[in-house]
């Protein structure tokens, strides 16, 4: 939006919901999808300023990434969950100190050659990067984390137990050796090699194999399946990351470096404004008290406890603020609710609250017909400020259990409300009184149409099932 906050509160929720994880720049399907539907004024229907749409249309070409959106953010976050469950078994966290867990892994940083300090962040950054990187690639292999059923079958072949215990006790260590490699002081683990354990070599391969097909839309985001797991690690890896996306399709591989790249880039970035030269450091690394000998098939499972007293104060690595995205809620914890409540008013008729079943696209078309029969949507919180039919999923997704209120109001009333700045409450009010004389068979029509529209809503899904005469007198629901 060019950083026009007017242009930004002129967007629908239709529109975020078609934009959302589109690739323009990569995908030429995505760019025709957006086109076709910008032809249309599908996308962004309030903004009718044609400089406005063009200069948006120009910079939405120029989109190189999944356009996120607060739901595929919270997807996202499903893979840092994972890599922060990794990462946090190497060290004992300061149960006195809060921060970060850079900043933690960053003091168990250790030289014994002397280095300026901005040096040594850049270093620490760097090697952050990687660790977290690593976490991405093979953190749901390393813990008892389960990535999605592949939704048609594939052909890869599924691990046997055995298997999966030998590699999980191989990343286990190979990580730990790369961080001691690295100069970082971690917990003792029995049989830790000197160096980070050689892995099974990657594949090179991605998902879907035919060119001709994009990743779905609805997976562009940090939920992982099992039909690409080789796809993730080999997109994961150290030299195919350092490589620019040169492929004209959106893939599975791509999807997972675009959720990886967008939480740490920041490391690499503020790293390489800075190339620090190799520092030789102390083969010996000192080593932690043995608070912990874990078997490595137990190992997230099982509790360290911090020491009881700090004898020494030392300063976070990061002296400046630095974003920390594991300090937001987790996103596995979060389940999509499988219907919406609506209250639906109508003049001589008992109120109702109906449960609407959450299927997008029957909803989209159901809250769109509102404005074309005369209902008046809004919240209970704010009943002067009206809502489009466009904005209702959208606010139901942000809000599950939100009960908008949709009122039959009449043609006349509609054309103001929709259109005009009035005293709304008011003139629905009296709008009411008119209606009982003069309006019977609009109201009629209306209730028909409202019962048809709920009756085809719910066809949508057969083994649902609504009571259309649900009582609506209380607005709170339980």
């Amino acid at each position: 939006m060019a950083d026009k906050r007017d242009l930004l509160a002129q967007l629908d929720g239709v529109t975020i919901q078609l934009l959302k994880s589109r690739v323009p720049k990569v995908s030429a399907r995505d760019l025709s999808f957006l086109e076709d539907r910008m032809s249309k004024e599908e996308l962004f229907p309030d903004i009718e300023d044609a400089q406005d749409r063009s200069g948006i249309w120009e910079r939405l070409q120029e989109i190189q990434y999944p356009i996120p959106t607060l739901e595929t953010f919270f997807k996202d976050r499903i893979c840092l969950e994972v890599g922060r469950s990794v990462l946090r078994q190497l060290y004992v966290p300061d149960p006195h100190r809060k921060m970060t867990l850079d900043e933690e892994l960053g003091e168990q940083y250790y030289t014994s050659v002397p280095i300026m300090a901005s040096n040594r962040q850049h270093r620490i950054q760097g090697d952050l990067y990687d660790f977290w990187r690593f976490s991405f690639q093979y953190g749901f292999e390393m813990t008892d984390h389960k990535r999605c059923v592949r939704t048609k079958p594939g052909t890869q072949r599924a691990p046997t137990p055995i298997e999966e215990l030998h590699e999980r006790q191989n990343l286990w260590k190979h990580l730990f050796s790369l961080v001691r490699e690295k100069g970082f002081s971690t917990l003792l683990v029995d049989e830790l090699p000197a160096h980070p354990v050689e892995l099974s070599p990657l594949t090179p391969c991605d998902y879907p194999t035919n060119v001709e097909e994009d990743l779905p839309v609805k997976r562009r985001n940090g939920t992982p399946y099992r039909d690409s797991v080789e796809a993730d690690h080999f997109a994961l890896s150290r030299e195919v990351l350092e490589r620019p996306w040169s492929s004209p399709q959106v893939t599975a591989g791509f999807a997972r470096r675009s959720v990886f790249l967008a939480f740490f880039r920041y490391l690499k970035e503020d790293h390489d404004r800075q190339s620090v030269p190799a520092v030789e450091t102390n083969d010996t690394v000192p080593q932690e008290p043995s608070l912990w000998n874990p078997n490595f098939d137990d190992l997230i499972q099982n509790t360290m406890i911090p020491p009881e007293e700090i004898e020494a104060t030392v300063f976070p690595v990061f002296s400046t603020p630095q974003f920390d995205p594991t300090l937001v809620a987790p996103a596995v914890d979060i389940q999509t609710l499988s219907c919406f409540n609506m209250k639906f008013i109508i003049s001589g008729e008992p109120d109702k609250v109906v449960p609407l079943p959450n299927i997008q696209s029957a909803l989209n078309k159901f809250f769109e017909g509102f404005s074309k029969n005369h209902f008046y949507i809004y919240s209970r919180d704010n009943p002067t400020r009206g809502i489009n039919g466009r904005d209702c999923y959208s606010l139901y997704l942000g809000n599950p259990f939100l009960l908008l209120h949709a009122e039959y109001i009449g043609k006349d009333l509609s054309q103001t409300v929709f259109h005009e700045s009035t005293d709304q409450e008011e003139t629905r009010r009296s709008k009411k009184r008119r209606l009982n004389e003069n309006e019977q068979h609009e109201i009629i029509s209306a209730k028909e149409w409202l019962d048809a529209s709920l009756n085809e809503l719910m066809q949508e899904t057969p083994s649902y099932r609504v009571d259309m005469d649900l009582p609506g007198d209380d607005d709170n629901i339980t």
